[in-house]
């Protein structure tokens, strides 16, 4: 994998976490951009990539994907018991977490195997903050915009108040 590919990386394991939920459960999460996934407005995992780059190509990736899936109200603590959720709360039903991560990895399997378009157009469908006006604290500052797409490098593409795009590849998103 190429440089310029590494920043697709939170993009197709995101949407593969979302096609793995979908698969074992048949609810489909919701993305917020970076790297949360919500579950009827609360948060049911997230994902935390690293990479190390050797000159133009990658010589890893570590891929952290965390989903709550046998939790009950009672296991989250009192400041997050409304904000989170698992696929117990969600469904009703306890899921084996090998077949949730079987299912993750074969997802992740065949997000790489397909050309990103598919995936940016996944992703795109199950975000939860594209179209809103959005506040971005970036390591350039915060901003203000409306969350419009990616791009091809699965960068966020924000049109600020001024009417300018600009691309963002890190930060913490909040709607307004």
């Amino acid at each position: 994998m190429r440089s310029t590919e590494t920043s697709r990386l939170p993009i197709l394991a995101s949407v593969a976490a979302v096609d793995a939920v979908e698969a074992i459960t048949g609810t489909r999460p919701q993305i917020k951009w970076p790297n949360d996934l919500l579950l009827r407005g609360r948060k049911l995992g997230g994902l935390l990539i690293e990479t190390e780059m050797n000159g133009p190509r990658l010589a890893f990736a570590v891929i952290g994907i965390g989903l709550n899936i046998q939790h009950a109200e009672d296991d989250f603590s009192p400041e997050v018991r409304g904000l989170a959720t698992s696929l117990y709360l969600a469904t009703g039903q306890l899921h084996r977490r090998a077949d949730v991560l079987v299912a993750l990895l074969h997802a992740f399997e065949r997000r790489l195997a397909r050309p990103f378009a598919e995936a940016r157009e996944a992703w795109t469908a199950s975000s939860l903050t594209l179209g809103q006006r959005v506040e971005l604290n970036t390591g350039r500052g915060r901003k203000l915009g409306q969350a419009m797409g990616l791009d091809d490098s699965g960068a966020l593409l924000l049109r600020t108040d001024t009417g300018e795009i600009e691309t963002i590849t890190a930060g913490d998103m909040q709607a307004l």
